[in-house]
């Protein structure tokens, strides 16, 4: 196991499906290893403004009472913006995959022995997420089986959407025509009387999730980002975040980041070894042409 964990891109036979490392600053770090839990964000708490608005397109073909249809739009976009905090979200980053060109071209251009301990291009080795999510290198990235964590999750929330965010240069948008908008004008009627829940509403509309909730500006795509959804149908109050415990279960390492404090490397692995994780601890080193681990 701890071979494949640390194993460069370049090796043959590398599984770049099994995985999926999450950054982060060393105080969440801790208490995600202390309380063994990792929870859930909305998806209005997203550095990306334009992630939380929906990306649906009204279609005015047809319309015969133009201030009607306004008002009807109007009536469903202010309800759905008002009921996001129902999506949660986990965001991953994934291992780079490469072509068998730019491996083949990597390893001519690199030491012979460069290839067996270089990281380059690893999921927990992007120098953009250790500035940008990971206080400037001085974090943590975990390592997690992503077959485990995905099982884990699935068995305890009724509804998930996984799968890796598609880069686009302009978002899709989600085209709803005049008798489509009708009818999710009496489904948000319904929920409102109690006849239906929103979380029944949505979660069947496959692509009104994608569009929605797993895409992207292109401006993002070295995140290389994996990403899991949840819908949850409960008033809870604004902050609430859903937490998925028994995190050691799926926790197979933990990147340091190079500029973190000794001391606070020190309480990671002590933390680690007091729950009795066999997970192993390495330090990420940057230099000007690789990326190596200690």
């Amino acid at each position: 196991m701890a071979f494949d964990i640390w194993r460069p891109l370049y090796i043959d036979n590398f599984d770049y499906d099994k995985y999926l490392y999450h950054y982060t600053n060393i105080e969440t770090a801790i208490k995600i290893i202390y309380t063994n839990n990792l929870l859930f964000s909305s998806i209005s708490k997203t550095n990306d403004t334009s992630e939380s608005k929906l990306k649906i397109v009204f279609e005015q073909k047809n319309v015969t009472d133009k201030d009607k249809y306004k008002e009807t739009v109007d009536e469903i976009s202010e309800y759905f913006n008002k009921n996001t905090q129902i999506v949660q979200l986990l965001c991953f980053s994934m291992d780079a995959k490469l072509c068998k060109r730019d491996r083949e071209k990597y390893i001519s251009s690199m030491g012979t022995k460069d290839r067996y301990y270089d990281v380059s291009g690893r999921g927990f080795a992007l120098p953009r997420m250790w500035a940008q999510y990971a206080n400037n290198n001085e974090g943590v990235c975990f390592i997690f089986n992503r077959k485990k964590l995905i099982e884990l999750i699935e068995r305890k929330i009724a509804f998930t959407k996984c799968a890796p965010v598609r880069y686009e240069k302009f978002f899709n948008r989600y085209v709803i025509d005049a008798e489509r908008m009708d009818i999710l004008y009496d489904k948000i009627s319904m929920v409102a009387n109690g006849s239906l829940t929103l979380l029944d509403m949505i979660q069947k509309d496959d692509d009104f999730l994608t569009y929605n909730f797993f895409e992207k500006l292109d401006d993002w795509k070295n995140e290389h980002e994996y990403r899991i959804i949840a819908l949850i149908d409960k008033k809870d109050k604004s902050d609430f975040r859903l937490p998925i415990g028994d995190v050691t279960s799926f926790l197979e390492g933990i990147v340091i980041g190079e500029k973190m404090d000794t001391a606070y490397e020190k309480t990671i692995k002590m933390f680690i070894e007091s729950i009795g994780s066999k997970c192993e601890v390495k330090r990420i080193q940057f230099g000007s042409r690789t990326c190596k681990l200690t």
